[in-house]
């Protein structure tokens, strides 16, 4: 997906998106289970954000670590949900919005222990 962004920038674009992403240091146990309760995004298949933008083409790599801003949201957001849950449940149905609570409780115990990082990236096409 970087590669195509990058063909339709012109040179010198910016292009910033934000990532969930494994903590670096990381055991093979724990890099596992984040793998495995973490959301789709949180895989980076042992690269780092410098070494995929980098693959991608881009220069210029800026890295931010908003993770403790982003935790602050998720708990603000489960909280939110946690109060309309029966509009929730219709609009979604039980099992999915069962589902969904589930993930996102798994990336708060993910990120309060350390395992799961959000960063914001820009980069630039050269």
């Amino acid at each position: 997906m970087l590669r195509a962004i990058k063909r339709v920038l012109e040179p010198g674009g910016r292009m910033g998106f934000h990532l969930i992403h494994p903590a670096s240091g990381l055991s093979d146990k724990e890099r596992a289970w984040v793998h495995r309760i973490g959301p789709p995004a949180a895989s980076l298949r042992g690269l780092t954000l410098r070494e995929m933008t980098e693959r991608a083409g881009f220069v210029d790599h800026a890295e931010r670590d908003v993770t403790a801003e982003y935790l602050v949201t998720l708990r603000a957001k489960v909280a939110a949900e946690a109060l309309v849950t029966d509009e929730l449940e219709r609009l979604y149905g039980p099992e999915e919005y069962s589902q969904t609570m589930q993930n996102r409780r798994h990336s708060l115990d993910a990120i309060e222990a350390g395992h799961l990082r959000r960063s914001l990236v820009v980069c630039r096409a050269p």
